[in-house]
């Protein structure tokens, strides 16, 4: 089993350190030729230390679950949503779920009334 991230065996600190020096993010990425021990995971037919897989944006863990996947990068649901989220038009709050959508605008169920008579 590969880990789909850089890193160094045996010591998590230089891996940290280097990860952050030399690709300014955690975000995952494939390579091969490096075995993974200790907590592992696999995501998407890869595996991942448990530790390297973690935001591309904000660094936070992805171990428990709650990911996004888009253009190569995982993301959190907070960052995937103010990267990629939609607003409800009525309220600018990120819509998820059942939404409406009007006259080229999406709305949250509870939002989209009529403009008259709200």
């Amino acid at each position: 089993m590969l880990c789909n991230a850089i890193f160094e065996i045996g010591n998590s600190a230089a891996n940290e350190f280097y990860m952050m020096k030399k690709r300014k993010s955690y975000e995952p990425r494939e390579l091969e030729g490096y075995k993974c021990v200790g907590s592992t995971l696999k995501v998407q037919s890869k595996h991942f230390h448990v530790n390297c897989f973690k935001c591309a944006v904000c660094s936070s863990s992805l171990a428990q679950g709650g990911f996004f996947f888009k253009e190569g990068k995982y993301y959190c649901t907070t960052d995937y949503q103010k990267i990629f989220g939609t607003k409800c038009a009525a309220c600018n709050k990120f819509v998820e779920g059942e939404v409406v959508t009007a006259l080229g605008s999406t709305y949250h169920q509870k939002c989209f009334v009529c403009g008259r008579c709200r």
